[in-house]
């Protein structure tokens, strides 16, 4: 049996992603694909569009035999920490072969070079590092710039790149058996506003939503997941970042200068004007705008804003990064002839599997019960800043079924 994995967020599900998992299969043979799909909340430091019980059966209905979640409490964190997570979510079940992930440029080869590069940096490596971020740089930049000056034939730092560089640094790490799988993007890139025939980014179908125009959106996503979408948004079940705003400054001003310096991605005394600008600025959005700046981009601050919606402390992080992140594999959906897949995961993995929360809760350790709190917390979070007013209520982690298509 052949089992292959892929790390999604499917924010939202489009033709790039059914393009994916059919190339996936179609190479590794794969009898299976498994997707380790972030939660609630996404790496950009945004909550997903759409819940994830919905994406999740986007996903079931598109190729995906199963849908592993990748928790809240690190599905919007940087590279390192999501890819850490996803991989070792997927070493942990004990059955995959495989690890599939876009590249937007570049070989396999130039991709697995650099990840192995950076799974044991050398001192030369964090000498050179030090003194590109002591001009002021972001670090994403000071880590491209001391690799060129080291290592021939990088690739592209793009986004997917440098996840793809983080799955083979983790997969290094762990020592894991896993053979990482390289797929050429279709569309024009990650952040791409621009479509490419029957093509486009997630980012640039979230605006086309986000503006009004789902029905402009039909011909880059499956005619199923269309459908399923344009149900969900007519009934106001999305959530936007914006939608986060009150939430937000609630949390800034209930905690003090030294407690939001605790919070993951909140550093160098960034904290000080995260709480003047929400003083002076209105909003989720105008709030991250203005604390960006040349040393931390958008995306950065997002996140960290986000965490501290979410209360996530850099010490709690490096402390389960320590512990081989999650402890559990929760299973949000699978399809129905996939009962051996299911059946083998619950025999190979080396940690708790959860299908029922309610009845699966009790089997977790001190570690595993802090994860799925922090998750339902989360969660309860996120749908009180659903569009949708009916939408709003809590425990659903409790209520919802598995997905089952």
């Amino acid at each position: 049996m052949i089992v292959s994995a892929i790390t999604s967020e499917y924010n939202p599900f489009h033709n790039g992603h059914k393009y994916h998992i059919a190339k996936t299969r179609q190479i590794t043979e794969a009898d299976f694909i498994i997707s380790v799909m972030s939660g609630n909340f996404v790496q950009r430091g945004e909550p997903a569009l759409f819940d994830k019980w919905t994406r999740t059966r986007l996903a079931l209905e598109n190729g995906a035999d199963m849908v592993i979640e990748l928790p809240a409490f690190f599905s919007c964190s940087g590279a390192e920490f999501f890819a850490g997570a996803a991989v070792s979510i997927m070493e942990s079940c004990g059955i995959v072969n495989n690890i599939s992930f876009g590249i937007e440029s570049g070989t396999i080869d130039d991709i697995k070079n650099t990840g192995k590069f950076f799974s044991d940096e050398t001192d030369e490596f964090k000498k050179l590092l030090s003194q590109y971020m002591s001009m002021g740089i972001s670090y994403p930049s000071a880590r491209e710039k001391a690799m060129s000056s080291l290592l021939p034939n990088i690739p592209q730092f793009s986004p997917n790149n440098i996840l793809a560089i983080e799955y083979i640094k983790a997969l290094c790490r762990i020592k894991s058996k896993i053979n990482p799988v390289g797929i050429d993007r279709s569309d024009n890139g990650y952040n791409s506003l621009v479509p490419k025939k029957n093509m486009a980014s997630a980012t640039a179908i979230r605006q086309m939503i986000l503006n009004g125009g789902i029905e402009n959106t039909a011909e880059y996503v499956p005619l199923n997941a269309f459908n399923i979408m344009k149900k969900e948004y007519s009934l106001g079940n999305i959530v936007t970042k914006e939608g986060m705003s009150q939430i937000l400054s609630y949390a800034i001003r209930t905690k003090t200068p030294k407690e939001l310096s605790k919070i993951l991605d909140v550093r160098e005394g960034l904290e000080n004007k995260i709480i003047k600008m929400d003083s002076l600025c209105s909003g989720f959005e105008k709030i991250a705008f203005a604390v960006k700046s040349k040393r931390y981009s958008l995306t950065s601050i997002q996140r960290a804003l986000m965490h501290i919606i979410l209360n996530v402390k850099s010490a709690d992080m490096e402390f389960y990064k320590s512990k081989g992140f999650s402890p559990y594999i929760r299973v949000l959906g699978f399809r129905k002839n996939s009962s051996l897949l299911l059946k083998k995961l619950k025999d190979n993995s080396a940690i708790p599997v959860i299908l029922n929360l309610k009845k699966d809760e009790a089997i977790l350790d001190e570690n595993g019960k802090f994860i799925i709190d922090f998750e339902k917390t989360a969660d309860n979070i996120y749908y009180m800043c659903s569009h949708n007013p009916n939408n709003r209520g809590t425990g659903k982690d409790y209520t919802t079924p598995v997905v089952i298509a």
